[in-house]
């Protein structure tokens, strides 16, 4: 080695000592020429910016120029794991004017200091290379010589190489780096039933101390449902969330995949499971016993007791009102449903008194629910006043017991004083009315 080569060599590992125990180890390829270095100025940067005037480069340099055969042209390329990424440079031809391209044997030479805009230095920056994006790890430099620039062959046409490191961040060096392993992960998720049906994923992704990713860190999460997907998320200070389609009734479990937006930085990891249990639909309203049917194994819940006819009697005119009275059950609900379940509300309803053309408002009919007996697992309503004592007495929904599944609680049984008072100027006449009882 002649002692230029030499200085090129040492200048190149100072570069190299300031990205912290670089070393030049490189794989040799049958077509790489040995019988050259290549220097480039600077010997670090950022793959985005460049240098002050945003360039990749400011000079390149190989001690020797072309073997014959391949003196066509010359380029710089990038190379990462055996993968041509692309040129960061023009062509150099015989007929390029700055510098010495090498391609009469000579060295190699180009620099800014001869044009400013030299694009045979550098013509993009590192990471704008034309075949493929560069990623975190050793690439190299490459300064290809070509026998037919109409047919360039990159297996066999031969080059100078120059091994390079850049990491995450896009901060490149000369010299190659042994690359330490990502950084463990660990991803735990959490699954909560909303009251739509619908259920809200949070995954939490942590590194070995137990933190949560750092601000910044890219990266999505992909929650499953077995193999379906059901949604992604983006990492946000290590925390992604998303809210499924409503769910059908039944079991659903969910897992959670980490991917991380710089796999050389962090690791991928997947969650355990989370599971949440969508109770059946609601039954449907009936004007004397309504059921509500779920699945095997949840449990039922229903009424019973409601009376085919109520008998008011004859209504008495006491302080200017037509009064009349009469009971309402008992009802049982029954609700073997499995703790956790929703709220149930046992609801009533009234039509408008009739008897023929002649109509009594369903506002001046009430109630006053109470609980029979001891032990029941919900509560009564509130009493509803006939108008004027309340806006719409029962021609309104109004709850006549309500209650959740209670430990050891079955039942309830609920009965009602039922209230009617009608204007004092009311007609004559045999008058009913339909009473609808509704759960949910």
């Amino acid at each position: 080695m002649n002692k230029t080569t030499k200085k090129i060599a040492a200048l190149a590992v100072v570069g190299a000592m300031f990205t912290g125990g670089l070393a030049f180890a490189q794989s040799a390829s049958a077509d790489q020429l040995t019988t050259g270095t290549i220097s480039i100025t600077p010997t670090t940067g950022n793959a985005a910016t460049g240098d002050a005037n945003g360039n990749f480069l400011n000079s390149i340099d190989v001690t020797t120029g072309c073997p014959v055969g391949y003196r066509t042209s010359s380029d710089t390329q990038i190379v990462q794991a055996g993968t041509r990424l692309g040129s960061v440079s023009l062509t150099r031809n015989s007929a390029t004017a700055y510098g010495t391209t090498g391609l009469d044997g000579n060295a190699i030479h180009e620099d800014r200091t001869i044009a400013p805009t030299n694009g045979y230095v550098s013509n993009r920056l590192l990471n704008t290379t034309t075949q493929g994006t560069i990623a975190a790890g050793n690439f190299e430099l490459r300064v290809y010589c070509y026998a037919d620039n109409n047919n360039r062959n990159y297996v066999t046409d031969k080059f100078f190489s120059l091994a390079m490191t850049i990491d995450g961040s896009g901060n490149w060096s000369v010299g190659s780096a042994v690359v330490a392993p990502a950084t463990a992960t660990t991803t735990a998720l959490t699954a909560l039933l909303n009251s739509d049906n619908t259920a809200t994923l949070t995954a939490t992704v942590k590194d070995p101390s137990g933190a949560a990713l750092p601000a910044g860190t890219t990266g999505s999460v992909q929650f499953l449902e077995g193999t379906a997907v059901a949604g992604t998320g983006t990492i946000t200070n290590g925390v992604a969330t998303v809210n499924t389609a409503v769910l059908a009734s039944g079991s659903h479990t969910f897992t959670a995949q980490f991917t991380p937006g710089n796999s050389a930085v962090y690791a991928a990891s997947t969650s355990g499971s989370s599971t949440v249990n969508v109770a059946a639909a609601p039954a449907a309203p009936g004007s004397t016993n309504v059921t509500a049917t779920v699945p095997t194994g949840t449990g039922s819940l229903s009424f019973s007791g409601l009376q085919s006819a109520i008998s008011l009697g004859s209504a008495v005119l006491t302080g200017g009102l037509f009064t009349a009275s009469g009971s309402l059950g008992p009802i049982t609900v029954s609700d073997s449903r499995q703790l956790g379940s929703t709220t149930w509300n046992l609801t009533g309803t009234s039509t408008n008194f009739v008897d023929g053309a002649k109509t009594i408002d369903g506002k001046y009919f009430g109630w006053t629910p109470s609980l029979v007996g001891s032990g029941n697992a919900g509560t009564a309503g509130a009493a509803v006043l006939p108008a004027p004592g309340s806006t719409s007495g029962l021609k309104a929904a109004s709850v006549l017991s309500t209650g959740t599944v209670v430990d050891g609680a079955q039942y309830t049984v609920v009965s009602a004083a039922l209230n009617l008072a009608a204007p004092g100027n009311t007609r004559g006449g045999f008058y009913s009315a339909t009473l609808t009882l509704t759960l949910l």
